[in-house]
């Protein structure tokens, strides 16, 4: 158990790149990236999972944060169901 509380610690990493985004110009930048630690408890009192050890002031999204996805196959399929979901998105549900 977390010693905070009633927390349970279900999974830690040290010194983890703060952004899986982030491109670098260098592979020694990217080695020397900001980093922090990863702390997942869940809280018995009310069933919430979440990262104890989050610090937000390491998390700096500037002009080279990229998120593009339009390259993933994964991505690109999603846009082949949209017959399944665009009617459900609408309100629009089978039954």
């Amino acid at each position: 158990m977390h010693s905070s509380s009633m927390k349970k610690t279900l999974y830690q990493q040290i010194d983890f790149p703060v952004l899986q985004n982030r491109v670098y110009d260098t592979a020694e930048e990217a080695i020397s990236c900001p980093k922090g630690n990863i702390e997942i408890v869940e809280d018995k009192s009310t069933g919430l999972i979440y990262n104890v050890a989050f610090c937000p002031e390491l998390m700096n999204y500037d002009s080279n944060y990229d998120n593009e996805q339009g390259i993933s196959h994964i991505f690109q399929a999603l846009g082949e169901i949209e017959w399944v979901v665009g009617p459900l998105r609408a309100g629009r549900f089978p039954g």
